[in-house]
């Protein structure tokens, strides 16, 4: 959800899925460029998203049905089934 974009996808949700997963799975379904990285704490960074890249005081946000979550944990919180998960910038 930026600004001037607005794309859902729907899919299946498996057994320990994560919302990285999640992302991954929706760039393969709408061909979006998505980029990040793990670090070796296991950190997760957003580098850029359908070239959109965090900049101008502006980072990449997510959310779980409305609740923020923190981005380096993208890798470690799961989803269950019916889970909305939205990204902004902001």
């Amino acid at each position: 959800d930026f600004e001037n974009m607005k794309r859902m996808f729907e899919g299946e949700v498996t057994e320990k899925m994560t919302v990285l997963d999640t992302l991954n799975a929706s760039v393969a379904a709408g061909q979006i460029k998505f980029q990040y990285t793990v670090d070796a704490n296991n950190n997760t960074t957003v580098v850029e998203i359908n070239d959109h890249t965090a900049s101008g005081g502006k980072n990449f946000f997510f959310y779980i049905n409305g609740k923020k979550i923190d981005t380096k944990d993208l890798n470690r919180t799961f989803v269950d089934p019916g889970d909305k998960v939205t990204v902004k910038m902001e």
